[in-house]
């Protein structure tokens, strides 16, 4: 027995497409790691992409909170990142140099964390823990 995979190619040829989450919207979310941007894509292949406003942030995962906003970690930029559902990004600059964020998600009560790969924290709401 076998599965079926569809593929979209991206419009970027290296945009390099790393994290990928379900939307609110009923889309889904990916990180385009060599492109800097924050892609969206309908199920039927439609996409769309919004550049991160800092050059070479090294985006890597995503997930999509109960908010409807889209949060990033920034690994290259020492930053996470908030995609709005009006299609602004917000970037916050963690509180230690060079901790390369990496994991991010969304706990119980809405607050995100995120992990500091080389900072060897863990993140809450840009509080350091």
């Amino acid at each position: 027995m076998g599965i079926k995979i569809d593929e979209y190619e991206l419009l970027d040829i290296d945009s390099g497409p790393y994290g990928i989450t379900d939307g609110k919207d009923g889309a889904l979310w990916f990180t385009q790691h060599k492109a800097n941007q924050i892609g969206r894509m309908t199920v039927n292949g439609e996409a769309t992409h919004f550049v991160v406003p800092t050059p070479n942030a090294g985006v890597l995962s995503i997930i999509s909170t109960t908010q409807a906003d889209v949060w990033f970690t920034e690994n290259r930029a020492n930053k996470i990142g908030k995609l709005t559902v009006t299609g602004e990004i917000i970037e916050y600059t963690l509180p230690s140099p060079n901790s390369a964020p990496f994991g991010i998600t969304e706990g119980h009560d809405e607050d995100i964390w995120f992990t500091e790969m080389n900072g060897n924290r863990i993140g809450l709401n840009f509080t350091i823990r």
